[in-house]
């Protein structure tokens, strides 16, 4: 493959061999849940190829404080943001996991709901 010279490729981090969940949760997870309690909506993506290390980053080992993933730190750091909150706030929260894998997109909360479609309306934009 050749690369295209003309192209501009730029990423928020790149983590080497060394890096810990706890470091991955800073440079990425603190950030994504502090925007989201601002307000906007959040992602977090990873990619690589295969056994590079993408399940455990997002998940690592549930309930282990060293060794949990990106999911479990930002899923309990944004809970704990929303009961700090002043009385009368209100929050709608709303989650997917999705793997995509050889051009199919499976649902991870749901492993039923296998190879399936990206839509768009007008209505309700993409879903």
């Amino acid at each position: 493959i050749v690369p295209d010279r003309n192209k501009v490729y730029s990423f928020d981090h790149n983590f080497d061999m060394t890096a810990t969940q706890i470091d991955v949760f800073k440079v990425i997870g603190d950030r994504v849940v502090t925007d989201f309690m601002e307000g906007f909506n959040a992602t977090q993506f990873v990619y690589g190829q295969t056994g590079a290390g993408k399940s455990w980053t997002m998940m690592g080992v549930k309930d282990n404080p060293t060794l949990c993933g990106l999911i479990p730190r930002s899923c309990a750091l944004m809970f704990q943001r929303m009961i700090e909150r002043p009385a009368g706030w209100q929050f709608s929260v709303e989650a997917s996991y999705l793997e995509i894998y050889m051009e199919r997109i499976n649902d991870l909360l749901e492993p039923s709901n296998e190879n399936l479609d990206v839509k768009e309306s007008k209505a309700e934009g993409v879903y």
